[in-house]
């Protein structure tokens, strides 16, 4: 063995050279605190999605007409007066009177009874979703 080791001392002094400088690599990283793991960015919100199950949706044009009216009857009584025949007689909140008008009302009839003079207007009869109410013989 002493004749191994005086045959190849350069080799074992160069395996002790390669280990030192491994050993002291190790302990300046672990002085410095050096990490060579990825870094991992904390998450971030891109984007906020809200969700809804549309329960309550109104599916119905004619209803979502008479809700955007709701409690403004005389801005409604405008709307329904645009209205055609047609389309009088697909909403829950307007009726066709005998004057050949769609005006602002309900299956009782139509909202307002006079016009804006304060003349009594007289409906003999009118249409609530295509059925005649009041006197309909003619």
């Amino acid at each position: 063995m002493a004749t191994y080791l005086q045959n190849d001392y350069l080799s074992i002094i160069w395996i002790f050279v390669v280990v030192f400088i491994l050993f002291a690599v190790l302990i300046i990283i672990h002085v410095k605190k050096i990490d060579f793991n990825k870094y991992v960015y904390p998450p971030k919100l891109v984007q906020e999605v809200t969700l809804e199950t549309m329960q309550s949706i109104n599916i119905s044009p004619s209803n979502g007409f008479c809700e955007s009216y709701f409690g403004k009857t005389n801005e409604l009584e405008k709307a329904c007066n645009a209205l055609t025949e047609k389309r009088c007689s697909e909403t829950d909140c307007c009726v066709y009177t005998s004057s050949s008008k769609c005006s602002a009302g309900t299956i009782d009839g139509a909202t307002y009874k006079s016009d804006t003079y304060g003349n009594t207007l007289h409906h003999d009869y009118y249409y609530y979703k295509n059925k005649c109410y009041g006197n309909c013989n003619q």
